[in-house]
């Protein structure tokens, strides 16, 4: 981020994002979990996957009848914006030309602007809620020392945020 490399901070947190999706999705089942097996046999699980367990996972426990709560759009919504850098998309390249120079951003004029005004704070949010997957994992597994420590980690790194 410090270098102005907003495409390629983008497709990282496309693959952090995935992860912490899949941590949620592993540890929302019970431990005979069949994609949980699929993935240790080597076995891709697909985001659509995952995209739906939340959506059910997410409307299960609300226990409101009558009330949705779209987690599957929404996240279908984020993990297509989040391709459009991994597929190399038009929109995405758009984003590495500078109307400076008239080139591509070479300079990371562009990248450094990008990184301060869309990608760092995706990368926050992010940050977040993988710290909060893990913990997750941490509690169902019951170990409680490496989710108090996350626990830790969390509150030093909002404390840090906030100044």
């Amino acid at each position: 981020m410090r270098g102005g490399f907003h495409y390629e901070v983008m497709e990282l947190l496309r693959s952090i994002t995935e992860s912490a999706d899949l941590i949620v999705h592993f540890m929302s089942g019970n431990d005979a979990n069949p994609d949980l097996k699929k993935w240790f046999a080597g076995k891709t699980i697909s985001n659509a996957e995952t995209r739906k367990a939340m959506h059910d996972l997410t409307n299960e426990k609300l226990d409101k009848p009558g009330v949705i709560v779209p987690m599957g759009d929404m996240k279908a919504s984020i993990y297509s914006n989040l391709s459009l850098y991994i597929h190399i998309s038009y929109a995405a390249l758009l984003e590495s030309y500078s109307v400076f120079s008239k080139d591509f951003d070479f300079d990371r004029v562009v990248g450094f602007h990008r990184v301060q005004a869309e990608s760092s704070l995706y990368a926050q949010e992010v940050m977040e809620v993988t710290i909060m997957a893990l913990e997750f994992f941490y509690k169902r597994i019951g170990d409680n020392e490496s989710q108090e420590k996350l626990y830790s980690i969390f509150k030093s790194y909002i404390a840090c945020i906030k100044r």
